[in-house]
C-alpha cells in the first residue's frame, strides 16, 4: 500500500499550500492520454482540487440549498423510486434471472430519461447489457467530465427462507430498506442518480459534464466489461471517476477506501465411479468421492500455519510495511466488534496477522461451495459417483488472477494424481477481477475526502476492502482514469446474505455528498484560471 488506511489531512486552517499551474501541467504532461477524444485534462483538474478548500468553494459560489430543497421535498418518491428498482430480481448468475436484469437496464433506462439525462442507452454485451447515460452541456466549455459507476444486478436470495420479508419485496421497517440489492448495489448506484435528478431539476443543468456506467454484471466477475471499455473507449473518456459500488466504515465515521482484492473462481468436480453404489455393498472397498474431495480441499491449507499450501503462490505477494500495520492499527472498528456482528467469536486464519490484515491485504482460496450425495430429509445408503466444490480466491498486490488460478489447478491436479481411484476435472468460472489499490492522496481520494469533511464534520479514515470490483483495474488500464470511491454501504448491512439492508438516512446524506462533488468540482476548474488554488 501507499501509505493507505488512515486518512491524515495536511491542512488544518485556511492558509496553506499553493498549487500553481505550471506544477499542474508538468503533472499532466506525465500522463498517458487516450487520442480518441480531443482532449483530457485530467492531471491539471484533478490536481487544482488537492488544495481546494470546499467550504470556502461552497461560500463563493452557488446557493445549494434549493437542491437539497428538492431532494427533501422528494424524499419520499425517491425512495419509492428506490424500491421499484429493488423489486426486480435482476440476479446476473443465474439464467433463469436473464430476463429480469434486462428489464432492470429498461427501468434505468426510463429513470435517467426521466431526471433529465441524456444519450441514454442500453450497451449490448455478450452477456447482461450495461447502461449508459451522460450529460455534456456544462456552461463552461472547459469543464471536467465525471464519469460515475454503479451496477444494478445483484447476488442470488438463498437461502430464501432465512429473510424476515420476501427479497424482492423490499420493506422499510426503523429507517432502514430491506431487499436483496438494497445495499450492493441499488441503493447506492441510486445515490448519484438521485443527486443529478435534483441538479437538473432545480437548475435545469450541471455545473460538469458527466457520465453514468451501469453495469449488469459486477456480481459475476464483470466478464464483458474489458470488451465494453474498449470498444466504447471514446464514449466513456472522462477526466474523473467515481464508483457508487462499496461504502464507508459506519454512517458516522467516513472514509476513503484504499485498496480492494482481485478474484477468480473455479469449480472442481471428483469422480470415482459411473454411477451411485450401495453403501453397504461397496463401503470400504471403494473409494468414497467426498472423502476424497474432502481430503483434496484440505491439502490447500496448512491447518497449523493457516498459510496457502500451493507452492509458488505467495511470490507476487508484498509484506505489509511497518507503516501501514500501524494504520491498519487506528482503524476505528475493533475487530471483536465486527466479528460480533457477524455471529463469529475468533478471527482464525493466516498466523502472524489481525482480522483486517488477512481481509484487505492477503490472498486467500476460500471453498464457497460443497456438495455431493443425498442431501434430502431422512438418510439414503448410497456412496455418490462423484462430489463437488466451488472454489473462489482472492488476490492482493502485484497477483495475477491467471498465473494464480494456474498454480492451484497444478497444486490440485498433483494432489487428485494421488488419490486411488479418482478423476479430477476443474472448470474455470469467468468472474475474476484484479486487486486495486491506490493512495490517500491521489487527486479524487483528495477531494473525496474534502466532500466528506464538510459532509461529516470530521477527517475520513483509510480503509480496505477484502471484496473486489473489477472495473477499478479496468478504467486505470483502457481509460488512465484512476477510481475513486464515494458510496454509502456499511459493512453491517448483510450484503450477499439474507436480510440485505440499506440506510435510507445514509442514501440521503449521499445524495448530498455528490451535489456538494459536482459543484466544488465545477468550482475549483473555475478557481484554476487564477493560476493558483489557495488554502
Amino acid at each position: 500500500m501507499e501509505n493507505t488506511m488512515q486518512f491524515a489531512s495536511r491542512t488544518t486552517g485556511p492558509a496553506s499550500r499553493v498549487v500553481t499551474a505550471s506544477s499542474i501541467m508538468n503533472h499532466c504532461q506525465k500522463r498517458r492520454r487516450i487520442q480518441l477524444v480531443p482532449v483530457l485534462r485530467i492531471s491539471a483538474i484533478l490536481l487544482l482540487t488537492i488544495q481546494f478548500h470546499f467550504s470556502r468553494c461552497y461560500a463563493e459560489a452557488i446557493d445549494l440549498n434549493p437542491v437539497e430543497e428538492w431532494l427533501a421535498e422528494h424524499g419520499d418518491a425517491n425512495l419509492q423510486n428506490l424500491i421499484d428498482f429493488v423489486s426486480i430480481p435482476s440476479v446476473s448468475s443465474d439464467h433463469d434471472h436473464a430476463h429480469d436484469v434486462r428489464e432492470c437496464a429498461k427501468w434505468l433506462k426510463a429513470d435517467l430519461q426521466d431526471a433529465g439525462l441524456e444519450n441514454v442507452e442500453i450497451l449490448e454485451t455478450k452477456g447482461h447489457p450495461s447502461v449508459y447515460a451522460d450529460w455534456l452541456r456544462a456552461d463552461d466549455p472547459d469543464a471536467p467530465t465525471v464519469l460515475i459507476y454503479g451496477h444494478f444486478d445483484v447476488q442470488p436470495a438463498d437461502p430464501v427462507d432465512l429473510w424476515t420479508t420476501p427479497p424482492f419485496e423490499p420493506h422499510v421497517r426503523e429507517g432502514k430498506l430491506y431487499g436483496r440489492g438494497a445495499s450492493d448495489d441499488k441503493g447506492n448506484m441510486y445515490v448519484p442518480v438521485v443527486a443529478i435528478k435534483a441538479y437538473l431539476k432545480t437548475f435545469k443543468k450541471l455545473p460538469v459534464n458527466v457520465k453514468l456506467l451501469l453495469e449488469g454484471e459486477e456480481e459475476i466477475g464483470s466478464p464483458h466489461m474489458r470488451q465494453l471499455l474498449e470498444h466504447h473507449a471514446a464514449k466513456f473518456a472522462a477526466d474523473y471517476a467515481f464508483s457508487a459500488d462499496g461504502g464507508m466504515v459506519s454512517p458516522t465515521t467516513p472514509s476513503l477506501c484504499l485498496m480492494l482484492r482481485g478474484a477468480f473462481a473455479m469449480e472442481l468436480t471428483l469422480r470415482t465411479a459411473d454411477r451411485d453404489m450401495h453403501s453397504g455393498s461397496f463401503g470400504g472397498g471403494v473409494q468414497n468421492p467426498l472423502h476424497a474431495m474432502a481430503h483434496l480441499l484440505a491439502s490447500l491449507h496448512d491447518m497449523e500455519t493457516g498459510r496457502i499450501n500451493v507452492h509458488g503462490y505467495y511470490d507476487d505477494v508484498d509484506d505489509l510495511t511497518e507503516e501501514e500495520r500501524a494504520d491498519i492499527a487506528k482503524y476505528p472498528v475493533p475487530e471483536s466488534e465486527r466479528l460480533r456482528h457477524e455471529g463469529v467469536n475468533v478471527s482464525v486464519g493466516e498466523i502472524g496477522f489481525n482480522f483486517y490484515e488477512r481481509t484487505w491485504a492477503r490472498p486467500t482460496i476460500e471453498v464457497v461451495g460443497m456438495w455431493g450425495g443425498f442431501s434430502g430429509e431422512g438418510i439414503k445408503t448410497v456412496l455418490p459417483r462423484e462430489a463437488h466444490a466451488k472454489l473462489v480466491c482472492r488476490t492482493v498486490s502485484s497477483q495475477s488472477a491467471d498465473t494464480s488460478r494456474k498454480l492451484i489447478e497444478s497444486h490440485l491436479t498433483l494432489a487428485a494424481a494421488k488419490i486411488p481411484g479418482a478423476v479430477l476435472e476443474i472448470t474455470r468460472n469467468p468472474f475474476s477481477g484484479s486487486p486495486f489499490k491506490t493512495s490517500k492522496d491521489t487527486p479524487g481520494n483528495t477531494v473525496v475526502a474534502a466532500v466528506l469533511r464538510n459532509l461529516f464534520g470530521r477527517e475520513p479514515v483509510g480503509m480496505g476492502m477484502g471484496g473486489s470490483i473489477p472495473v477499478f483495474t479496468l478504467l486505470r488500464e483502457i481509460l488512465s482514469v484512476e477510481t475513486t470511491m464515494l458510496a454509502f454501504g456499511h459493512s453491517d448491512e448483510n450484503v450477499h446474505a439474507p436480510d440485505e439492508f440499506g440506510r435510507i438516512d445514509s442514501f440521503r446524506k449521499g445524495e448530498k455528498a455528490y451535489v456538494r462533488l459536482f459543484q466544488g468540482l465545477a468550482d475549483a476548474h473555475a478557481a484554476s484560471r487564477q493560476g493558483k488554488v489557495e488554502l
